[in-house]
This record gives C-alpha cells, structure tokens and sequence, in this order.
C-alpha cells in the first residue's frame, strides 16, 4: 500500500518544490545516513562535533531531517521540500543512559562550524532547558549571518524549552493532516508557525517509515526558507516577514500560545 503523503498539500503546495538555485543548509542533529536512496544524490558535507569515544546514536532521527530538507527530487514520496539544497550536517548528539544527548560545547562548535560554511538557514530538531549559555551561543551564531528554525519540543508543556524559545531562534511546532497540535508538543508565547509534523512519512537509517514530533515539522520551515533565500537576501527579520505573510490562522483569533501565528504556505 502506497504511504499516506498530506504534508505539501496540507502547506497549500501540493507537492515538493525544488530550489531554483543551490542554497547551503545547516542542521544539528545525530548522525545520519548520507547513503540512504533519498539523499543518495544530494551534495552533504558532515562534521562531527562530539567528543571523542561519544557512543553512537541510530541514524533514524538525522536521515528524516535531512531528507525532508533535501530529498531529491527523485526520491518520490522521500522528495524534500527544498529538493537542490546543499546539506552542512553536524552530529552533535551522542547515546548516554539517559537517552539522546547533546553537550553544549558540541552544539556551539557545531553552529561555529556552520557559521563558517557559510549556510543560510541552520535546523535545530532538540530541545532542552532553558540555558543562559545557550542563549548567548544562539544570538553569536544569529549575528554571523545564518537563520535558525528550531523545534518546540515534545514534552507536552506550556513552558519554553531552548533553543525555540531564544528570540534569537524561529519557534515551530507541529500539526497533523486535520490541522489539530500535534498532543504532545510545547506551548508557549515564543511558539511563532506551525507546520506538518504527526505521521510524516520519511526516510529512517534503514527505509522510511512514519515519525511524528516537532523535530519534523521544523525542517519543513527550515525548507521553505531556503527558497526565500533562493530568490534573494535572507535574515531572521525577512524570514519571519515571509513565513507570516501567507500563514492560515489555527486555533484562537491571532497569534496564540498554541500554533503561534498560524499554519505555513509553501513556495510553490
């Protein structure tokens, strides 16, 4: 049985645009699997910003964040939203005991890294608490030039978790095929568009397969704004002017807690 694919139609686009021009994409994440089908074609550059003897995540959550940015255009149902783009991947996360986990030195020598490649637009699929330090990495690697969209989180709180809450950061959360937030996601006044991110249908280590979370709707905007900065000069103030423009209001009138300003447009 073919999978069920409502992410494009459900932005307005109907189906995956490619770039009209290469645009650099950073993302922080685990490791990925530069060789599965759907990213096969797509030119990747990694660096790996964990401590030496880090034990090894599955490459499950980094392969669906990469393909949805970046899946070529042939990858069928696996196409990306920014089909074209050129991927900067850092692997930042290792496995502990308790779970995924990424070390706030890896994180800031992963952005100062990205800074240095020069990308537009950096994805930030994880979460965590609030940090003051953070914070301050967030705004250095703000002023050097790239646009950071991060994940709200899935801890199901009406609290703010880092990086989405920085200001320094574009907050997103996610929402399903009937446009309802997806149960689990955060809430807060930082959180500003939501976006398909419940049963999405992408690429694992190993195949594809249907994940769900924030950390999948945020490379759908972190896609789209790499094709603002394809037809010319991005920053933190014309992406968040592009996103707002066509955005379908959710929830309360406005703004809100929520879904923030509402549900994405694509570009095409």
């Amino acid at each position: 049985e073919a999978p069920r694919l409502y992410a494009a139609q459900t932005i307005g686009t109907g189906r995956v645009c490619r770039l009209k021009r290469p645009v650099r994409v950073g993302l922080i994440d685990g490791p990925l699997h530069a060789g599965h089908p759907a990213l096969r074609d797509v030119r990747i550059r990694q660096f790996d910003a964990r401590p030496p003897g880090a034990a090894a995540l599955d490459r499950d959550h980094g392969t669906g964040v990469a393909q949805i940015i970046a899946g070529h255009h042939t990858a069928g149902a696996l196409a990306g939203f920014a089909s074209g783009a050129e991927l900067y991947a850092v692997t930042a996360f290792a496995r502990t005991d308790a779970g995924p986990n990424g070390r706030l030195d890896s994180i800031a020598l992963g952005l100062d890294w990205l800074a240095g490649q020069g990308v537009a637009v950096v994805n930030l699929s994880f979460s965590g608490p609030v940090n003051a330090t953070l914070d301050r990495v967030l705004e250095l690697a703000a002023a050097s030039g790239p646009v950071l969209v991060a994940a709200a989180g899935n801890s199901a709180r009406a609290r703010p978790e880092y990086p989405a809450a920085s200001p320094h950061t574009i907050a997103v959360t996610a929402v399903d095929a009937r446009h309802r937030l997806y149960r689990r996601a955060n809430r807060g006044e930082h959180i500003e568009f939501a976006a398909p991110g419940v049963d999405l249908w992408s690429a694992r280590a190993r195949g594809a397969g249907y994940q769900t979370g924030t950390s999948f709707a945020a490379p759908i905007v972190t896609a789209l704004l790499a094709h603002v900065r394809a037809s010319g000069p991005l920053s933190l103030q014309t992406a968040r002017r592009s996103l707002a423009r066509d955005v379908r209001d959710l929830g309360a009138p406005g703004r809100d807690t929520s879904f923030g300003h509402g549900l994405i447009s694509g570009p095409c």
